[in-house]
């Protein structure tokens, strides 16, 4: 019989990271200096974990938890984290981290990959395309999202250079290194998966890629590999990676949701390009309009030089401009 929380289950087990880096920085704070926010924040993080553990019958999680959340309320009633409960509030953070790792080993990974769930991260991604200004966070916000309901060590974006002969790294995200590290590698088209990807446009799946390969690179000797090509109108501009340290991990119904994926990231490369050439637009308008200003200036102060009396007429034939002899000479206020 299906689990009815399997769901669930998942959603909480893919949150465990966030919850335990929460609490992992402000323990760290109050390591340096006791302030009332931060023991408050490490009591309500770990009184939340407490009793949502306990709900998923996580009891190792609950009871580090709860560990956790005696001493923080400890610090907030005495107004001090004193060296030896700040070390033990430091292993019951360890214990967490080995209980997270134990829990989410139970959950299914079917349950991450419900359809139920991934048409919600795709609800989510076009809140996030909508209110986004920055194509960085465009790109982390996917990936963070994606995480929830597919399984990858690695997740990347690259995008085509200028002369079409290369890709670079824009975004990339290592689970096993913490989350978003910099990169700056340059990779040629001509060459490689990704390369294939983007020369022909069209999505590939490989379930066993040497793990050397490009910014594939994984700790597994064959990994598991997507790349989506992203397009804006008939051109490619870039992919969109995932790779797993396990071979055969993904399958073609991942690879049409990471198409459909791909498509709302094209979306808002669209507009944002449109944006783009809107706002280049305007500029070169106000640019326009500056250029027409001051050459009207310039020819003001000649003619307001000048010692015979001249005036302005426009097409509608107002008088646009008169110097200072000219309204004398008509009496026109000054």
């Amino acid at each position: 019989m299906p689990d009815p929380l399997a769901e669930v289950r998942a959603e909480f087990a893919a949150g465990l990271d966030k919850r335990i880096d929460a609490m992992q920085a402000a323990l760290g704070r109050l390591q340096h200096e006791f302030r009332v926010e931060d023991a408050r924040a490490l009591y309500q993080a770990a009184h939340a974990l407490t009793g949502t553990a306990g709900s998923m019958g996580a009891d190792g999680l609950a009871q580090a938890a709860a560990d956790l959340e005696g001493l923080a309320r400890g610090w907030l009633t005495r107004g001090e984290a004193v060296p030896e409960e700040w070390r033990v509030a430091a292993a019951a953070v360890g214990e967490l981290d080995a209980s997270a790792r134990e829990y989410r080993a139970t959950v299914r990974a079917g349950a991450l990959r419900t359809p139920a769930a991934r048409l919600a991260v795709l609800g989510e991604l076009t809140s996030l395309i909508n209110a986004a200004v920055d194509m960085r966070e465009i790109f982390q916000g996917a990936i963070l999202k994606v995480e929830r309901v597919l399984d990858f060590r690695r997740a990347s974006v690259v995008l085509v250079d200028e002369s079409a002969s290369h890709y670079y790294l824009h975004t990339l995200y290592d689970k096993v290194r913490g989350g978003f590290i910099p990169g700056e590698a340059v990779f040629p088209i001509a060459r490689g998966v990704t390369g294939e990807a983007i020369r022909s446009g069209r999505p590939i799946r490989v379930d066993a890629l040497p793990g050397t390969e490009g910014i594939l690179l994984q700790d597994g000797t064959r990994v598991s590999a997507m790349i989506v090509p992203l397009h804006v109108g008939e051109r490619v501009i870039g992919a969109l990676n995932f790779g797993h340290e396990a071979p055969g991990q993904y399958t073609d119904e991942d690879l049409d949701w990471a198409v459909v994926l791909g498509r709302q990231i094209e979306t808002s490369l669209y507009y944002s390009k449109l944006l783009k050439t809107i706002a280049e637009q305007r500029e070169a308008l106000a640019r326009q309009h500056a250029a027409v200003r001051q050459q009207r200036n310039q020819l003001e102060a000649l003619i307001e030089a000048s010692d015979a009396a001249i005036m302005l007429v426009g097409s509608d034939r107002r008088v646009a401009y008169a110097n200072h002899e000219m309204a004398r000479l008509l009496g026109i206020p000054g």
